[in-house]
Parts: structure tokens; C-alpha cells; sequence
């Protein structure tokens, strides 16, 4: 497990549990392809650290948006891959994501004086280049991907399913990622915000 010196977060999309199921079915157990700690999820913005010394109020900006979208649709359908030499990654696409990526925009400009990214190519991730996906596997060799593409090429997933609530997950400096609270579309502030217990499924 990779370690870092600030504690991170990330603001995504939990995938519901039959999904989730469906997607193991179709691909868990392929070459390169684990399910994450988080389980399967759209990561809407993050990783990203918060300015020293603050805390979750920092994010306070979250609920706003959230209260002002209303629960919609999304689909994930296809596969993608981002290739670095030795170092590939493969996901689910989210097709026709203009909703989606407008609300990256939402939470973006509205976190924008809140978050810290991790590095440059985190910055360029979120807000340059944000692609909303489903990552299936990471760290992919050349040799991995090729099989894993030649594998996958008969194996059709094509889900729709709501967005009703955004969750915020954190990782500690030396721990796994976990869910810390949720946020409800379009329901007002403070009754938006759900604190987790535990890392419920």
C-alpha cells in the first residue's frame, strides 16, 4: 500500500450493489482487473488534499451543489483504457456524460479555493482532462493489457442506474480508503449531509 504524507479525498459515485455484481461477473477474475477498496465508483473529483490545518468544513461547498441537483440518470457502457508503457489502466466508460461532467464543473468551481491537488497530473485529471469512468484494473503490464483486450473483446456490460447521492471517501496517510459521509441531491443543507459509521456497503 502506497503511504502518503497528507491525508487524501476523493468525492465519487458509489456504483449500486447490482452493478457492482454484474460487473464482477462479467470481467472480476480477468487479468489485471481487481475490484477497489471503495468498491466500483465514478470518481467526480480527488484525489485531493485539504489546506493545512483544515478540516471537513472546508468542503461545506459540497452540500450547496448538491441541493441544487436533482437525482439523473447514468450509463456505463464499454471499455476504455489509458496506456502508459508498463503501467495501463482499464475501465468502463460513462457514456453520454454530459450530466456528469457538468456536475465535476459544479463541485469544482465551487471547491476551488478548498482543495489542494495531489500534484500536477492530478490537476490536469480534474481539471483539464476530467473522464468520467469506472476503473476495472490498474498498473496493467503491456503484456497484461493485451490479454486482458483480447479476453474482454466478447464481453458486453451496458448498465444504467440513478445518481442520488455523492459520497466523500478519505484515506489516511498509512490506511485504505473508506466512505466518511454522504450527500443527497437535491435535498437542502444541513438534512443533505449523512455521516458513515462504518465502511457500509
Amino acid at each position: 500500500m502506497q503511504a502518503f504524507d497528507r491525508e487524501r479525498y476523493a468525492l465519487v459515485v458509489r456504483l449500486p450493489r447490482e452493478v457492482e455484481v454484474r460487473i464482477e461477473d462479467t470481467y472480476l477474475g480477468m487479468v489485471g482487473v481487481t475490484k477497489p477498496t471503495m468498491g466500483f465508483h465514478i470518481t467526480l473529483l480527488g484525489p485531493f488534499h485539504l489546506p493545512e490545518g483544515a478540516g471537513m468544513e472546508a468542503l461545506c461547498g459540497i452540500a450547496d451543489v448538491c441541493a441544487r441537483w436533482q437525482p439523473f440518470r447514468v450509463r456505463v457502457y464499454g471499455l476504455g483504457t489509458f496506456e502508459v508503457e508498463e503501467n495501463n489502466v482499464v475501465y468502463l466508460h460513462v457514456a453520454e456524460a454530459q450530466r456528469i461532467m457538468a456536475l465535476h464543473d459544479d463541485l469544482l468551481e465551487k471547491t476551488a479555493t478548498c482543495l489542494v491537488h495531489q500534484n500536477e497530473q492530478y490537476r490536469e485529471w480534474n481539471v483539464e482532462s476530467y473522464n468520467p469512468h469506472v476503473t476495472l484494473g490498474l498498473g496493467l503490464s503491456d503484456q497484461e493489457l493485451s490479454i486482458f483486450l483480447h479476453d474482454a473483446a466478447n464481453r458486453v456490460l451496458d448498465e444504467t442506474f440513478e445518481i442520488s447521492r455523492i459520497w466523500i471517501a478519505t484515506q489516511p496517510t498509512h490506511g485504505s480508503w473508506h466512505y466518511v459521509a454522504s450527500y443527497t441531491l437535491g435535498v437542502p443543507m444541513p438534512q443533505a449531509i449523512t455521516p458513515c459509521v462504518d465502511n457500509e456497503e
